[in-house]
């Protein structure tokens, strides 16, 4: 190989500098001129050679492009400021600050970490994947775009994601604005096992935590809203530990066997908050009592500005029934015109509901909250809807 340097001069500089230790190699040599020499001619050179090392203190190990177009395998870390991958490529850790793989066959990919050996991947630069990209830890502070498929095991941090296939355990996204957006037909699916597949979390005092809308008009009878599928019908499907609001004018709907078939049936709409109660009894004498259980008489209203209502039903002959008195614990009923009979009857109490929150009865809004919705561009509050 050719020297670095040869010639006359007691010093060098090195173009670029040094990124790592290195050892030089110096020879120095010395001859004189034959036809001068005595006592005979032939003088022959004299040659001195030393060894200089140079230690580099905090050296730069980081190359500023990495492109293969064969196969790149390490069980280090491999850093760059650009990556590119049109072959195979698998490391133990990526740090780049951009990273193109534009392989198209499933050999032509990038694989980082294992499963044996959790690592991390962290791109300062965007990401274009047209192949396909295992990697066990990702965070990108830029964009990601995805042709092909990319797999993530553990945690991904994504700055904006333009993806055809994202496989991750674990996905963070930093917003504001539309942070996850799947356009074209795509589709979120989440399957986490025996954990909560869905959480969603907001501070705002006026937009919902979720919003699900469908912008196409009902076809046939198909559900076009948001289905809730439990593995049995004895299973809670929707539960909210606030009011449950629909602003189509329909109560709940749902439907029974008969001998002809389902008939759907829907809740009585009242406008107070009311509880129902309803049972049997018989008079005894023309009289009866008709004392509530200490569960049922704690939700039941009994004040002279609310008081409750009884309805009663007798089941045979008598001179008709009266409530002549009503507690919160108990009624009274007596036959009209002083009968004595001992007719059976069947009664049912209308209440009004206690108020959970304070004193008082439940009062109904004078109209249904507001929906804020979102921006389908940005996400951001776009107008109120009134349901």
């Amino acid at each position: 190989a050719a020297p670095i340097y040869a010639g006359p001069a007691t010093s060098h500089t090195l173009t670029g500098g040094l990124t790592a230790d290195t050892q030089f190699i110096l020879m120095a040599s010395v001859t004189g001129n034959p036809g001068q020499d005595s006592p005979s001619p032939g003088y022959a050179p004299i040659f001195l050679f030393d060894a200089l090392n140079v230690v580099i203190a905090d050296p730069d190990l980081t190359p500023r492009t990495v492109a293969a177009k064969g196969n790149i395998s390490t069980e280090a870390k491999v850093s760059a400021a650009t990556a590119g991958v049109t072959g195979e490529a698998t490391a133990g850790q990526l740090r780049a600050g951009a990273v193109t793989v534009t392989g198209g066959a499933p050999s032509d990919a990038l694989t980082v970490g294992s499963t044996a050996t959790p690592v991390s991947s962290q791109l300062n630069g965007p990401l274009t994947v047209t192949g396909a990209t295992t990697v066990q830890g990702l965070t990108a502070k830029t964009n990601v775009a995805v042709d092909g498929t990319l797999n993530v095991t553990n945690t991904t941090t994504l700055g904006t994601a333009n993806a055809g296939t994202v496989n991750a355990q674990a996905v963070n996204v930093n917003g504001p604005g539309n942070s996850l957006y799947v356009r074209n037909g795509g589709q979120i699916f989440i399957d986490t096992g025996d954990r909560n597949a869905a959480q969603i979390f907001n501070t705002s005092r006026r937009a919902p935590a979720g919003w699900f809308q469908n912008r196409s008009v009902r076809e046939s009878d198909y559900v076009t809203g948001v289905v809730g599928w439990v593995a049995q019908t004895s299973d809670i499907g929707v539960y909210s530990n606030g009011r449950i609001a629909a602003g189509g004018g329909w109560g709940v709907l749902t439907h029974l066997p008969t001998r002809d078939g389902h008939r759907v049936v829907t809740t009585p709409l009242s406008l107070q908050a009311q509880l129902h109660l309803s049972g049997s009894a018989r008079l005894a004498g023309g009289r009866a009592q008709v004392t509530f259980s200490e569960d049922a008489a704690d939700l039941i209203v009994s004040s002279s500005e609310h008081p409750y209502q009884v309805l009663l039903t007798p089941a045979g002959q008598c001179n008709g029934l009266a409530v002549v008195m009503r507690t919160a614990g108990h009624f009274v009923v007596e036959e009209l015109a002083g009968g004595t009979s001992d007719v059976a009857f069947d009664w049912m109490v209308i209440t009004r509901q206690h108020d959970p929150d304070g004193p008082g009865v439940l009062e109904l809004p004078a109209q249904l909250p507001q929906a804020l919705m979102p921006n389908p561009q940005d996400g951001s509050e776009d107008h109120q809807h009134q349901s």
